[in-house]
């Protein structure tokens, strides 16, 4: 699981403690699910090791 600070102006409408994970299955009560992409997200990461914006639009 990767933890994620966010930027000052992000509007958490009241939430805290984000984070992202993957699994077998999509679904997640408020996380950022990469399902099984989550180990490619993980190992750019820390290759590029920098921050990054991070959108997320949901289907």
């Amino acid at each position: 699981m990767q933890n994620f600070s966010l930027a000052k102006e992000t509007n958490t409408y009241g939430r805290s403690g984000f984070s992202a994970h993957g699994g077998a299955e999509p679904g997640s009560a408020g996380c950022i699910d990469l399902t099984h992409h989550i180990d490619e997200f993980t190992q750019w990461f820390e290759k590029n090791g920098h921050d990054l914006i991070i959108n997320v639009k949901y289907h």
